[in-house]
């Protein structure tokens, strides 16, 4: 891990962990010590013992931020200039080999994109809606039921509109720099 990662290391986690409300939002010190050290501070009768603390301990330190962001009622509002682009740089980086990471950053972007979807620029689409037979019979009284039954090429004109959409796009999860842009964009 770089210099600037372990000065910045788990700013995205942390910064979620003071907004929300719930009671775990503390657990974190304690379950990274307990993951390294799941003897401290309790004697280990049983080996196995060891190891149910540092698993429980390593899933807590992993898990803890990934529950308190499912907690937040609005978290896209209530993270709104929480985070740093460093910590938010780092924060990408790290889900390319962490899991948990990963999976936040899912968390996150889901809801990214439940209130803000990406949008590519308006696309123009030619609509084909086949001839559309226009008569020029406005001699008679009845327009168009006057028809004596002799078409010429004059007698259609094929028109196909142009309708402007908006096309909704994704974001590539493997473009970081795309991500962190986005995150950037919704969170300072």
């Amino acid at each position: 891990m770089a210099e600037t990662s372990k000065a910045v290391g788990y700013a995205v986690e942390s910064a979620i962990l003071k907004v929300t409300k719930i009671r775990q939002r503390n657990l974190l010190p304690a379950a990274r010590q307990a993951a390294a050290e799941p003897d401290t501070g309790v004697k280990i009768l049983k080996k196995s013992a060891y190891y149910v603390i540092r698993d429980c301990a390593s899933l807590a330190a992993k898990y803890v931020a990934l529950l308190a962001y499912a907690y937040l009622k609005d978290p896209l509002k209530q993270l709104k200039g929480k985070f740093t682009k460093e910590g938010i740089i780092d924060f990408v980086a790290r889900s390319r080999d962490e899991l948990h990471t990963k999976q936040l950053l899912t968390l996150i972007f889901a809801d990214i994109n439940k209130t803000a979807p990406p949008r590519d620029p308006r696309v123009t689409v030619k609509l084909d809606e086949g001839p559309q037979w226009e008569f020029d019979n406005s001699d008679g009284p009845y327009g168009d039921y006057n028809y004596d039954g002799y078409l010429t090429e004059e007698d259609y004109k094929l028109k196909d509109p142009e309708v402007n959409i908006e096309q909704t796009a994704t974001i590539d999860m493997s473009n970081e720099s795309a991500v962190v842009n986005k995150m950037v964009e919704i969170f300072m």
